[in-house]
């Protein structure tokens, strides 16, 4: 049995022609917890929060029993009118996201050897880019888990002293991604 990691690359349509720079994180701004994050739309039991939580397990019933669904809505398009995910601040976008699939990495990302190895598979043998002179001001967002946004996190703590830009990993934005909030609500129902 091997260890094999797999990625995906995706180019938004609302960053700059010339990428994120490391620049533009403003790291010394505070979030108000209270207005930020405990306040927000969404985060309480009121009705933004409960159409959210209906919106998730309606969406993870109508993927787990389809015929189900159907049997009891005329289409799955009066499903969808039912159990629609709330509408907040939402960012507007041009058009579809590009994305690419990366070729398989033969490391163990669960490891810090391994997440060390991953970030050279992809930065420098994959994306061919130049470990002495590309890292020095680029920002990407590297999304995973959330022991992978650990993992890169830690990795970036221990590379605090390095000397090059690659190897100091500020280029890192490690970042957890939500997609394993549907996988809980499967196992959940």
């Amino acid at each position: 049995m091997r260890s094999v990691t797999t990625g995906k690359i995706f180019v938004g349509r609302d960053i700059p022609k010339d990428g994120l720079r490391q620049t533009m994180l403003r790291s010394n701004v505070k979030l108000d917890y209270m207005k930020d994050i405990f306040f927000a739309p969404g985060l309480h039991r009121d009705s933004v929060s409960a159409d959210i939580s209906k919106y998730f397990i309606a969406d993870a019933i109508q993927r787990l029993y389809p015929n189900a669904v159907t049997s009891i809505y005329s289409s799955t398009c009066a499903f969808e009118v039912e159990f629609q995910m709330p509408q907040l601040d939402r960012l507007k976008t041009d058009g579809p996201m590009e994305s690419y699939i990366l070729g398989a990495i033969p490391f163990n990302e669960g490891t810090l050897a391994g997440t060390y190895k991953v970030h050279e598979e992809i930065f420098l043998n994959q994306l061919h880019r130049d470990r002495d002179k590309e890292f020095a001001d680029v920002l990407y967002l590297v999304y995973g888990d959330q022991k992978t946004a650990s993992l890169n996190r830690s990795v970036k703590d221990e590379q605090r002293s390095a000397q090059l830009p690659f190897d100091h990993r500020d280029w890192c934005l490690p970042l957890p991604a939500l997609f394993h909030l549907r996988m809980n609500f499967l196992w959940m129902v």
